[in-house]
């Protein structure tokens, strides 16, 4: 009888977490469009350009989100002149579009119109407001009707780099002037601001399945805009990083959710963290000293925490060390107040630098920051390694390595990743590649090079294969094969 009790009581937690953040039923969304506003246009990419060089971008590098710095002025004096801006990346995107076959893909166009669209998921006056960006090009073949391309970006902290702010015109993660790219080859890219950005000031979902539903609701509101036609016959997703976690998760929305008809053809999910409980709950336990974004344990506990606020220990001030800093602020209070989107990555990760942990054993090794895990309560940290948790159970309840929603046949994925990505490890794609490898309908990359970019140029070999993934990701989308020779 007591063996039976005690499989009561892990079974029900889990249950009861499972049905608090997924979406079981197949229920059309019924959102509501509450506005889109065109709040840019340019006629050519060179007037995109001048643009971004009058906001500066050349004095801006890549996300310290992806392991980057911000910008030039962040980057260590021993590795000035090493790393490159913003508008050096640009021109190697430039290039190596052209080598892999994509420039002359792209449909002539004669303006590009970016939309800010602001809407909810739900008909009804508590539903959160939520933002986005909508990319349509005004094609010279004025017959032609679009279909849509759902791109989901990389973390980004910053609000003022959310996808609906055209001010600045580019973004840390690259992602509107990837946005613009996509856009000139035929679609009409719908990009997505998570929650905690654009227009929506709650606590970010980090890698909660949830981003799925409210990228997939955007789809439902631009349909809703009226005089913009598009291909609904037709639906694509892609994203990388973080946004390789969105694009899968929206995937799967979309599949257990019919009545939308979204009539979904491709997904390219690119080095994303799917496996929250296997390969991403170990970077967690293992990452030293040298990871190079520690900002995502924060990021993922006060994301939680705001999804499971039944389990008490996730609340941020007691799973964040509270010892304080040199201003005699807790900690956590500072370190939380960062996480609203007007901290950058690398700001925030400089912070937790800081960090005096907890060491109630007087490890001489862990008196000062030693990794990620350092700014964890023990009681956190003694949580994370309990394989019967609640938080493991919701990191579980959030892992898209299941075959529980099976792909479609009438649906083809394609995953890739760097081998050696140093920031989101090959494992989660490894892990997918275990679950779904037996479907021809899925299709893997893992590929061993980021040239033309680099880990010095950049900082990290994440932020290096950005390139990469994406261009192998919309080859996949355009039906080309998705190897291509780089630019030398």
């Amino acid at each position: 009888m007591k063996g039976i009790m005690k499989l009561l009581m892990f079974i029900l937690p889990m249950l009861f977490i499972i049905g608090c953040d997924s979406d079981n039923g197949v229920t059309d969304n019924n959102p509501q469009l509450l506005s889109a506003e065109i709040t840019e246009k340019v006629s050519t990419i060179e007037e995109y350009e001048e643009k971004i060089l009058l906001q500066g971008v050349q004095n801006y590098t890549v996300s310290g989100t992806l392991g980057g710095y911000d910008t030039l002025a962040d980057v260590p004096p021993e590795l000035q002149g090493e790393i490159k801006s913003l508008w050096d990346v640009w021109e190697i995107v430039k290039l190596v579009w052209r080598s892999a076959g994509l420039a002359e893909k792209a449909m002539p166009f004669i303006w590009i119109d970016f939309y800010k669209v602001k809407y909810k998921q739900e008909n009804h006056n508590d539903s959160p407001i939520l933002s986005g960006l909508m990319i349509k090009p005004r094609f010279v073949d004025i017959t032609y009707v679009p279909p849509i391309l759902v791109l989901t970006h990389p973390t980004e902290t910053l609000r003022k780099y959310s996808p609906s702010v055209t001010d600045p015109f580019f973004d840390g993660t690259m992602t509107k002037p990837f946005g613009l790219l996509f856009a000139i080859l035929g679609y009409a890219v719908v990009i997505p601001d998570y929650a905690g950005l654009g227009d929506n000031n709650q606590a970010h979902p980090y890698c909660l399945e949830s981003l799925g539903k409210s990228a997939a609701t955007m789809v439902d509101a631009v349909r809703k805009i009226k005089g913009v036609s598009y291909d609904n016959s037709q639906t694509y997703v892609m994203g990388f990083s973080e946004g390789g976690y969105a694009a899968l998760a929206t995937a799967a929305y979309m599949r257990t959710h019919p009545l939308n008809k979204y009539n979904l053809k491709r997904v390219s999910a690119l080095s994303g963290p799917y496996d929250l409980s296997g390969a991403m709950q170990t970077l967690m336990l293992n990452a030293d000293r040298n990871y190079p974004a520690p900002y995502f344990l924060p990021y993922t506990i006060n994301g939680y925490g705001a999804a499971y606020p039944e389990i008490d220990y996730l609340t941020f001030s007691q799973s964040v060390v509270a010892n304080p800093t040199t201003d005699k602020v807790p900690f956590y209070r500072t370190l939380h107040s960062m996480l609203y989107g007007a901290f950058s990555g690398t700001q925030i990760s400089n912070f937790i630098y800081t960090v005096e942990p907890d060491n109630p054993d007087h490890d001489p090794d862990k008196n000062s920051y030693y990794g990620p895990l350092s700014i964890a309560t023990t009681n956190f940290q003694k949580k994370l390694k309990e394989s019967g948790s609640a938080l493991n159970a919701a990191l579980s309840a959030n892992t898209l390595v299941r075959e529980s929603w099976y792909p479609s046949p009438d649906i083809d994925f394609f995953f890739a990743h760097y081998k050696d990505d140093d920031c989101v490890p090959i494992g989660n794609t490894e892990a997918m590649q275990k679950v779904w490898s037996k479907y021809e309908n899925v299709t893997f990359s893992i590929y061993d090079s980021t040239a033309p970019l680099s880990k010095s140029d950049v900082g990290s070999t994440h932020a290096a294969s950005i390139l990469q993934s994406y261009v192998r990701g919309m080859r996949f989308i355009l039906g080309m094969p998705y190897n291509f020779e780089e630019a030398e």
